[in-house]
């Protein structure tokens, strides 16, 4: 599991690191996925007193799907995408979407 802060964090650090992890993972045969830092999942990438950005938590989600969930190495449970998100609990949807609207994650289990 790597830490992950969004592709563009700290001079894209994230991004290269799990391209090093996945392809680790690959020779040796094992599986990777990122634990999504929520805590910093807002537009100044800040810890204190700011709240979670939906739109920020959307915008890592697309990234971790198309840029690493098709690495061979990336984890799958029956064949979905397996990710960790930190503080899950704190995450809203984004503000202006209806209720009715299926949410990204309708239908994720949580552990």
């Amino acid at each position: 599991m790597v830490s992950w802060q969004g592709r563009e964090f700290e001079d894209g650090w994230n991004h290269r690191r799990m391209l090093v992890a996945l392809d680790a993972a690959q020779r040796a045969g094992l599986r990777a996925s990122v634990l999504l830092e929520t805590t910093v999942a807002n537009p100044e990438h800040s810890q204190v007193d700011t709240p979670v950005d939906a739109e920020v938590v959307l915008g890592w989600l697309r990234d971790v799907m198309r840029l690493y969930a098709p690495h061979h190495a990336f984890l799958r449970a029956n064949g979905r995408p397996v990710m960790f998100v930190y503080a899950a609990n704190r995450l809203k949807p984004p503000s202006g979407r209806p209720s009715s609207m299926r949410s990204p994650w309708a239908g994720s289990s949580r552990c």
